[in-house]
């Protein structure tokens, strides 16, 4: 039974007439290494090019999220907004009228951005004189996301306080 179905398949693809090799030999994204924060948007751009690097004047491109639905969209234009860290990789496909499509993927990394919080690990602290205690702090993104690996350095403008 499966071996009819699949020759059936075979042979409806077969009849169908087949698309010439698309013009376009690459899809050029802009920016190449796409970083964005989290919380942030950011704007791909792309170029069709033939095989000898110039563009294909009557290219038409769009844009699609192949992943991480819940890390961002990404819309037709190119516009990717992103709500979480995380990568997500974005299909682009060329198209020329009568022609195959081309492909690319471009994967677009979505990153903590800068602290805009901290939280220090104690909130209530009395030393005398003589006394000594490291303060340490937790830091956050404008999203919430925890900064791992980025330490806080404390200075004070009173002159009995030393900062490390």
């Amino acid at each position: 039974m499966l071996s009819v179905a699949l020759l059936a398949v075979l042979q409806v693809q077969s009849s169908q007439p087949s698309l010439p090799a698309s013009p376009v030999a690459r899809i050029v994204v802009t920016p190449a290494n796409p970083v964005i924060n989290a919380g942030d948007t950011l704007r791909l751009m792309a170029q069709a090019l033939d095989a000898d690097g110039r563009p294909v004047p009557n290219a038409t491109i769009r844009f699609r999220g192949a992943g991480g639905v819940f890390e961002a969209e990404v819309d037709s234009l190119g516009l990717v907004a992103s709500g979480a860290t995380g990568t997500i990789p974005v299909a682009v496909v060329a198209t020329v009228p009568g022609s195959r499509p081309k492909f690319e993927t471009v994967n677009v990394r979505m990153v903590p951005g800068p602290a805009v919080r901290l939280v220090p690990s104690t909130t209530r602290l009395r030393l005398t004189r003589g006394q000594h205690h490291r303060l340490d702090a937790r830091a956050f993104s404008r999203v919430g996301d925890e900064l791992s690996g980025e330490r806080a350095t404390w200075t004070s403008a009173a002159p009995n306080v030393a900062s490390v």
